[in-house]
């Protein structure tokens, strides 16, 4: 919501009669703009969360240095426009000042038909104002920002080269159709597809300045980055309650690892992740951009895109925050629950060889939540909490959360994994002696 006179000119500077009057003309708060013309002053203050104690403080400190400075105030001129973006509006005291209320000459809805002005490119019908947007993450980088290319695109070779063959050794090795080879070749395929879905637009962003994304290109990214990702937390809650299963209760593992069960795990987690991020992309996609079009970031990810909304965004970081405790937070908790059971039975009831195969089994799969997790929330509270750090970094956090457990998650799994190395090793032999033989033969021919 905007408040202000009911022309807005070229701000022109003049002179004042003193120090006191000249200092009237600078605003006390980041959120309020104040414009001198002649002997009219306007303020202009966009109000978010329904706090207008910023815009409020603003005229009140005016009005109290115009009489410091005895400046007359014709109390009967002042007049107020308001804005108001929100789709069901809502009351708004009309200012005083010295005790007369300001004249309210106009009250326009976010939702009405009124065209507001040519710069918000006609805000109409809750539309968006803008329908396309750029991505200029590391725009600090400035002239050496394409030298990101080289190293982003390593990490996505890597990523792609590792997870292949991984779920290559798993899918073709019978021997690793079990529960738990099968959810690390299911980790791997989460692995491989999410760095598709930004990588890409964010490797020809950094070497030819494609920069731009349409607003539906921007929102159908955000689904799927979000709801692919998920699945690295409900993957490895699987995992842990695998392992418990197999640990704890083995008597009754094949009852919890029979297929009926595992269909019931998977509908499940994708009708929960896929409701939240659904939503969330949706709350994002009816949310008025009207200001800016530019997000900071080298992808649309949903707090780079909402934090360039007009507005209030209490809604959005409330279902944010929600989804977050119901898919990541819920997901850790059930995990160190159950890791935390294993360790305590393990340490109770096996010793030797089979105790210290069951921790680097379990360590393992604690080595790549720890990764993940750590990535998750370093760049959620990057974005949540107010912070000194630099949009560079913040960018590179966020990236990075992504795109490195993509590479390290195959590697641990690969190098960690008793029967996958085996496999990897005996795979690697096999071509050598392929790759011998016809040699030989070739010479036998020859």
């Amino acid at each position: 919501m905007w408040e202000w006179e009911e022309q807005q000119r070229t701000p022109v500077k003049v002179d004042a009669p003193s120090e006191g009057a000249e200092a009237l003309v600078v605003a006390t708060h980041s959120s309020n703009s104040i414009y001198k013309y002649a002997d009219d002053t306007a303020i202009f203050g966009h109000i978010t969360s329904h706090d207008e104690t910023a815009y409020r403080d603003e005229v009140r400190n005016l009005v109290e240095g115009c009489l410091d400075n005895n400046i007359s105030l014709n109390v009967s001129k002042p007049e107020e426009l308001v804005i108001d973006f929100r789709k069901q509006g809502g009351d708004h005291t009309p200012l005083h000042i010295n005790g007369v209320a300001a004249e309210m000459v106009n009250w326009l809805f976010g939702n009405s038909n009124s065209e507001i002005t040519a710069d918000m490119q006609g805000y109409q019908g809750g539309n968006f104002s803008h329908t396309e947007f750029l991505l200029i993450g590391f725009h600090e980088l400035k002239e050496q920002r394409w030298l990101l290319f080289f190293p982003f695109c390593l990490m996505f070779m890597l990523s792609t080269v590792a997870n292949s063959a991984l779920i290559f050794v798993i899918t073709a090795q019978r021997s690793l159709h079990s529960p738990m080879c099968v959810l690390i070749g299911a980790m791997a395929c989460v692995d491989l597809s999410l760095p598709v879905f930004f990588v890409p637009k964010m490797l020809l962003s950094l070497l030819f300045n494609w920069d731009a994304i349409s607003l539906l290109g921007c929102l159908v990214q955000m689904f799927f980055i979000h709801f692919v990702g998920s699945f690295q937390s409900s993957i490895l809650l699987w995992m842990a309650l695998d392992r418990y299963a197999a640990i704890c209760i083995p008597l009754r593992y094949n009852e919890y690892t029979n297929t009926s069960s595992s269909l019931k795990f998977i509908v499940a987690a994708v009708l929960r992740n896929g409701i939240f991020i659904l939503v969330i992309v949706i709350l994002a996609g009816n949310l008025p951009y009207c200001s800016s079009n530019v997000i900071d970031h080298c992808f649309c990810e949903h707090m780079a895109l909402v934090s360039v909304a007009n507005g209030s965004t209490v809604i959005n970081s409330s279902v944010g925050l929600g989804a977050v405790f119901c898919v990541t937070t819920l997901d850790f908790v059930c995990i160190v629950v159950s890791y935390g059971k294993i360790f305590i039975s393990v340490f109770k009831t096996t010793t030797g060889k089979s105790s210290r195969k069951a921790i680097h089994t379990c360590t393992t799969h604690i080595i790549v939540m720890c990764v993940t997790y750590f990535s998750a929330m370093t760049a959620f509270f990057t974005y949540r909490v107010k912070n000194s750090i630099s949009p560079n970094i913040r960018v590179l956090i966020s990236t990075m959360y992504l795109l490195f457990p993509s590479c390290f998650n195959p590697i641990i799994y690969g190098i960690r994994t008793k029967e996958i190395r085996e496999q990897i090793l005996k795979l690697i032999k096999r071509t050598k002696v392929d790759q011998t033989s016809f040699k030989v033969s070739s010479l036998m021919q020859n």
